[in-house]
């Protein structure tokens, strides 16, 4: 353990003294500082610092790469007289003024909102059909019940 001295008495304290380790020193308001002056200190901050350095350069790419993975479209090679495209797999090439290229981005979106579209309407009218279904069954449902309570009504 290292070496006490008494340090300087606080102004507005009422505490007798404090002790300070050795390479300490006490600043104006009486606390003490040069923490960084202990090798022991200064070593247990740098191998902080490099382990959080380590720590960001393995797990970040990482976890990025996982989530860059899973946020892509499965992309496909596509090729059109020779020249190579590596495009989604539901982006089409076209061929404009005898040039072959894929699809403009407005379009391809286009074709995602509209199929989009497509299938909430498609949705929509298997509820609406599902929706009449449950309210035939629940009536055939109440009337079956109505009929039992008529029944159990009147038998005995």
């Amino acid at each position: 353990m290292a070496h006490l001295r008494p340090a300087r008495r606080l102004a507005l304290s009422s505490a007798a003294h404090k002790t300070v380790p050795r390479g300490l020193r006490m600043c104006c308001a009486g606390c003490p500082v040069g923490g960084w002056q202990s090798p022991i200190l200064r070593g247990v901050f740098i191998l902080g610092l490099l382990g959080g350095i380590i720590a960001a350069m393995v797990c970040g790419p990482v976890a990025a790469g996982e989530e860059r993975e899973t946020n892509k479209p499965a992309m496909v090679v596509k090729e059109s007289r020779g020249i190579r495209f590596v495009l989604p797999a539901d982006w089409p090439l076209e061929e404009k003024d005898g040039v072959v290229g894929p699809i403009p981005v407005e379009d391809y979106v286009g074709r995602k909102f509209s199929a989009a579209e497509r299938r909430i309407t498609d949705l929509e009218k298997r509820l609406e059909f599902l929706e009449k279904r449950l309210k035939a069954a629940e009536d055939e449902l109440r009337a079956r019940h109505h009929v039992e309570q008529n029944q159990n009504q009147a038998g005995p």
